[in-house]
C-alpha cells in the first residue's frame, strides 16, 4: 500500500503525535473487553481538539455518500468555507505556536514552501493546518484505510465504527 504522505521525522510533530496517539488507541483496543482505557487529558492540545472535532462532526454527515479518502475534507468544509476571524487566529497561534512551527516546517520539508505564512495570513495558516491535523487522523483509521478508494455511506454503523476508533471507552 502506497503512503499518503511523508512524514517530517521531527520527534515531536504533529504527525508523529497522531502516530503515537494511534498506537496508543490500538494497543488500548487490544485489551479494551478487559479494561477500557482512561482518555488522556491534554487540554490545550490540537491533537485532542481534532479528535473532538471528529466526534462532534460526524453525527452531522449520516447518511451522507462520499468517498472514505475524502472524509477529513467532508468534514472540514464548514471550517475551509468560513476559515477563522483573524483575532481567533492570533490566539490560537499562541496557544499552540509549537504545533503551528511543526506544521510550517512538515510543509516547507514535503511541499518546498508554505501556502500561508502564519504572519502575514494567520486565518487562512490556522484553517489549513486544522484541515491537514483532521485529514491525518481521519487517514489512520482502519476502516478507512480499508475502504481508502471507495465510495461510502456514513451510515450509524459506520459512523460508531469509525468514533469507537478515535474513543474506545465512549462508544
Amino acid at each position: 500500500m502506497m503512503k499518503r504522505f511523508s512524514w517530517c521525522g521531527k520527534k515531536n510533530s504533529i504527525q508523529n503525535r497522531i502516530a503515537v496517539r494511534s498506537k496508543e488507541i490500538f494497543e488500548a483496543k487490544k485489551e479494551w473487553r478487559i479494561k477500557l482505557p482512561a482518555r488522556i487529558d491534554r487540554s490545550n492540545d490540537i491533537i485532542d481538539w481534532a479528535f473532538d472535532f471528529i466526534v462532534d462532526e460526524l453525527p452531522e454527515w449520516k447518511d451522507t455518500e462520499c468517498y472514505a479518502c475524502d472524509l477529513g475534507g467532508k468534514l472540514t468544509e464548514g471550517i475551509n468555507m468560513m476559515g477563522y476571524d483573524v483575532e481567533d487566529a492570533w490566539t490560537f497561534l499562541s496557544n499552540h505556536l509549537k504545533d503551528a512551527r511543526d506544521e510550517y516546517e512538515y510543509e516547507k520539508t514535503n511541499y518546498g514552501s508554505c501556502l500561508h505564512n502564519p504572519f502575514d495570513d494567520p486565518d487562512a495558516f490556522v484553517t489549513c493546518m486544522m484541515i491537514n491535523v483532521v485529514e491525518a487522523i481521519i487517514s489512520q483509521i482502519p476502516y478507512i484505510e480499508q475502504h481508502w478508494n471507495e465510495q461510502i455511506v456514513l451510515t450509524k454503523g459506520v459512523i460508531r465504527n469509525i468514533l469507537s476508533y478515535l474513543y474506545p471507552s465512549r462508544y
